[in-house]
Protein backbone atom coordinates (compact mmCIF):
# COMPACT_ATOMS: atom_id res chain seq x y z
CA UNK A 1 0.00 0.00 0.00
CA UNK A 2 3.07 1.93 -0.17
CA UNK A 3 2.13 3.28 -3.40
CA UNK A 4 -0.52 4.98 -2.67
CA UNK A 5 1.03 7.27 -0.62
CA UNK A 6 3.01 8.28 -3.77
CA UNK A 7 0.37 9.19 -5.44
CA UNK A 8 -1.39 12.58 -6.26
CA UNK A 9 -4.80 13.23 -5.01
CA UNK A 10 -6.03 14.00 -8.17
CA UNK A 11 -4.12 9.99 -9.14
CA UNK A 12 -6.05 8.35 -6.32
CA UNK A 13 -9.19 9.96 -7.61
CA UNK A 14 -9.28 8.84 -11.10
CA UNK A 15 -8.36 5.15 -9.29
CA UNK A 16 -10.94 5.48 -7.18
CA UNK A 17 -13.32 6.30 -10.27
CA UNK A 18 -11.86 3.40 -12.43
CA UNK A 19 -12.68 1.06 -9.70
CA UNK A 20 -15.98 2.09 -8.72
CA UNK A 21 -16.88 2.13 -12.63
CA UNK A 22 -15.07 -1.47 -12.53
CA UNK A 23 -17.71 -2.18 -9.82
CA UNK A 24 -20.68 -1.30 -11.15
CA UNK A 25 -19.73 -2.86 -14.61
CA UNK A 26 -21.87 -5.15 -16.58
CA UNK A 27 -19.43 -7.66 -15.93
CA UNK A 28 -19.35 -7.58 -12.29
CA UNK A 29 -23.15 -8.13 -11.83
CA UNK A 30 -22.62 -11.00 -14.30
CA UNK A 31 -19.98 -12.27 -11.97
CA UNK A 32 -22.36 -11.45 -8.96
CA UNK A 33 -24.79 -13.97 -10.54
CA UNK A 34 -22.44 -16.35 -11.42
CA UNK A 35 -20.79 -16.34 -7.86
CA UNK A 36 -24.76 -17.25 -6.16
CA UNK A 37 -25.71 -20.04 -8.63
CA UNK A 38 -25.33 -22.88 -6.13
CA UNK A 39 -27.71 -20.46 -4.15
CA UNK A 40 -29.86 -20.29 -6.58
CA UNK A 41 -33.53 -21.89 -6.92
CA UNK A 42 -34.34 -24.44 -10.09
CA UNK A 43 -37.18 -21.49 -11.49
CA UNK A 44 -34.66 -18.71 -10.57
CA UNK A 45 -32.42 -20.43 -12.98
CA UNK A 46 -35.19 -20.41 -15.57
CA UNK A 47 -35.56 -16.97 -15.19
CA UNK A 48 -31.91 -15.67 -15.92
CA UNK A 49 -31.68 -18.74 -19.05
CA UNK A 50 -34.88 -16.82 -20.27
CA UNK A 51 -33.44 -13.28 -19.63
CA UNK A 52 -30.27 -13.93 -20.98
CA UNK A 53 -31.24 -16.19 -23.97
CA UNK A 54 -32.84 -13.11 -25.84
CA UNK A 55 -29.52 -11.04 -25.14
CA UNK A 56 -27.06 -14.30 -26.01
CA UNK A 57 -28.01 -14.79 -29.19
CA UNK A 58 -28.06 -10.93 -30.78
Amino acid sequence: MAASKTLTPEQRRDRARKAGRAAHSLDAHIKAVVDRAPELTPDQVARLRAVFAGRVAA
